[in-house]
């Protein structure tokens, strides 16, 4: 019974969606209707900034990515 109730009440915790505006929708699908194409407009994504982090292992850990994919791929998705 604890486990129902705790399911049931994990279904209320999401976030509702936002909607996407008319506008950006009508732009999505290439409608033209202010004369400008689509690659002309720009969004908020378009412009931002990203820090770039040092990773010294990353050699390793692109290595262990593979094998570990690999294995995945090779062994156990069969398996399963």
């Amino acid at each position: 019974m604890l486990t129902l109730s705790v399911m049931l009440a994990t279904g209320c915790t999401s976030a509702p969606r936002k909607q996407p505006a008319a506008s950006k929708t009508a732009s999505a699908y290439g409608n033209k209707s202010d004369g400008k194409s689509v690659k002309d407009r720009s969004d908020e994504l378009d412009e931002y900034q990203t820090t770039s982090v040092a990773d010294p292992l990353e050699p390793l850990n692109r290595v262990t990515f593979w094998l570990n994919d690999e294995i995945y791929t090779l062994l156990f998705r069969p398996i399963s």
